[in-house]
């Protein structure tokens, strides 16, 4: 699983530090229950587990959080790159459906480079499915990133982004019965506040 993040970027090195480790801890605490490993490297956050669906689904909803990719992690090796995205490929792809590769070489130690990962990885799946490659509007992309490990997927799920929860501050917010106390929570949230909350009843005779 790649997890990204990217507003932490802006912050100065002590501050962006600060917010990782939090940003770490939610993670955490999310995936609660689950068994999983987390990794750093170079601004991506991995998470290695067997319950892929299930921590998608949380980490998509952790405040700091840009965005999670499951992924099938193997070798640095072309190989094995390939034969992965062959059988992402061999399971999402219908008769008549159009597919582009779409590489991206983080660690730029591997010998072939992002155009050279995709016409390669891309030609072996054109030859042994037959489909046709349309770069522009394909019906299913493949995305390979190439870093500690490598990577291959399907699929990018947006997260909330923002900032780590709980890095800005505590706040008291107002709540109602209304649409606007949830939606500005949320918002409030996203900036990374800690918040508690404070109803009033009007309708309660004292």
């Amino acid at each position: 699983m790649i997890v990204r993040y990217g507003e932490l970027w802006t912050k100065s090195e002590a501050t962006r530090r600060k917010m990782e480790s939090a940003l770490l801890n939610n993670i955490r605490a999310a995936l609660s229950g689950l068994e999983f490993e987390i990794r750093r490297w170079r601004g991506r956050i991995f998470v290695d587990t067997r319950q892929a669906e299930s921590a998608a689904d949380r980490l998509s909803r952790v405040f700091g959080v840009v965005s999670v990719s499951p992924a099938a992690t193997v070798e640095k090796d072309l190989e094995a790159i390939s034969l992965a995205a062959l059988e992402l490929a061999r399971e999402r792809l219908s008769p008549g459906e159009s597919f582009a590769v779409r590489a991206h070489r983080a660690d730029k130690r591997f010998p072939l480079t992002s155009p050279e990962i995709q016409r390669r990885v891309g030609g072996r799946i054109k030859a042994e499915t037959g489909a046709r490659v349309d770069l522009k509007s394909p019906d299913v992309e493949i995305w390979i990133e190439v870093s500690d490990r490598a990577y291959v997927y399907d699929r990018v799920i947006r997260g909330p982004g923002g900032l780590p929860y709980g890095t800005q501050g505590r706040a008291v917010m107002l709540f109602s019965g209304g649409i606007d106390s949830p939606v500005a929570a949320w918002m409030v949230a996203r900036r990374g506040v800690r918040l508690d909350f404070l109803f009033f009843n009007p309708g309660v005779p004292e």
